[in-house]
């Protein structure tokens, strides 16, 4: 479940990326200007900008999650390296 939210955040940032390079493209004409103006001053755009925003706030979550996990991970691994365990390849039988 997480990994496809994870995939759904990375085309969006994709998607994204992709607008603004092609509105920081040189045109003869004005008519990003008129883009612009209806993305100021629509309504619609404003709600998906609050939803935006959430998912910015979203995503840093998930971050933060992959962080702690990824370091939970690191300190189990050494930990298991460390002791009489089958990772470690030591281990006693009693």
């Amino acid at each position: 479940m997480f990994e496809l939210i994870y995939t759904g955040f990375f085309f969006v940032l994709v998607f994204e990326v992709l607008l603004f390079l092609f509105l920081n493209l040189p045109t003869p004409t004005g008519w990003k200007g008129a883009v612009v103006n209806f993305l100021s001053k629509n309504q619609k755009v404003k709600i998906l900008l609050k939803v935006h925003l959430g998912c910015c706030i979203l995503s840093a979550l998930f971050f933060v999650d992959c962080m702690n996990r990824e370091t939970k991970y690191q300190i189990d691994k050494q930990e298991a390296k460390m002791g009489d365990s089958f990772a470690a390849g030591r281990f006693h039988l009693k």
